[in-house]
């Protein structure tokens, strides 16, 4: 009847939700196997799932932090040894950086990075040191933190040195490094070369890892005329970076 229904009470939903957690509590206890092994997976997927995420986002945004990163591109060494023999190598030759500036308009810096490993001295210390030998540009191309000590134009000149922080303290401790002097052997013979800036620690997310690095005006002192010359010689990595509004496929195509 109407009045029956006008009657009755309305029903409370926090009341029945109270009573169902209190049911599901009760159920948990009493089968407290069953209930850890479904906890217990509950977490396993969450945890993998996260650290999954994390995993995928950090290879994503690799160097995706440099402003014109759209604009930055990797060269690699097409080689064709014949009979469908076709390999291509990140490690380019030294003549590339010239070849590129030369005869691509589009780009507006072109940069290589060398390691070499040699040995640093410090007064009495003594390492043996991979060195990353960086063209003066290399940093108008990709926006890695610099510390305000020092200059920022260091890769520009011959004899000056650039150092992680953590560098710094390894070879002057609290002592301020730049002005410092550091005798760095290439091809056997011993540079002075003056740590001229000092570089804050580079993002976890990006492909280079350096914590000394020279600039390639030196490379006349680390190779031979005829290797800096040759197609055949690999030992650099080559990046361009393309001017605005220029597309990567008019070089492509060239």
């Amino acid at each position: 009847r109407y009045s029956a229904l006008k009657r009755s009470r309305s029903i409370n939903t926090t009341t029945m939700t109270n009573n169902h957690l209190k049911i599901a509590w009760r159920l948990m206890l009493r089968h407290k196997l069953h209930t850890s092994l479904n906890v217990a997976g509950l977490v396993l997927g969450i945890s993998c799932f996260v650290l999954l995420s994390f995993f995928v986002t950090r290879e994503l945004t690799y160097d995706s932090f440099h402003k014109r990163s759209d604009d930055i591109y990797r060269v690699l060494l097409k080689e064709d040894y014949g009979e469908g023999q076709e390999f291509f190598n990140a490690v380019t030759p030294l003549i590339f950086q010239g070849f590129l500036r030369e005869n691509f308009d589009q780009l507006e810096e072109v940069v290589q990075i060398t390691t070499i490993n040699s040995q640093v001295n410090s007064g009495d210390q003594r390492f043996n040191e991979p060195i990353a030998v960086l063209s003066p540009g290399f940093f108008n191309v990709f926006d890695f933190p610099m510390d305000t000590r020092g200059e920022k134009n260091v890769l520009s000149m011959q004899d000056a040195v650039l150092l992680s922080e953590a560098y710094a303290k390894k070879y002057f401790g609290s002592k301020d490094p730049v002005g410092e002097i550091l005798t760095i052997r290439l091809n056997d013979v011993p540079r002075d070369f003056t740590v001229r800036g000092i570089m804050n620690e580079l993002p976890p997310n990006t492909g280079f890892e350096f914590d000394m690095a020279i600039s390639n005006l030196n490379n006349p002192n680390l190779f031979s005329a005829r290797a800096m010359e040759a197609w055949f010689n690999v030992n650099a990595e080559t990046y361009v970076m393309l001017k605005e509004n220029s597309f990567i496929t008019s070089i492509e195509e060239s």
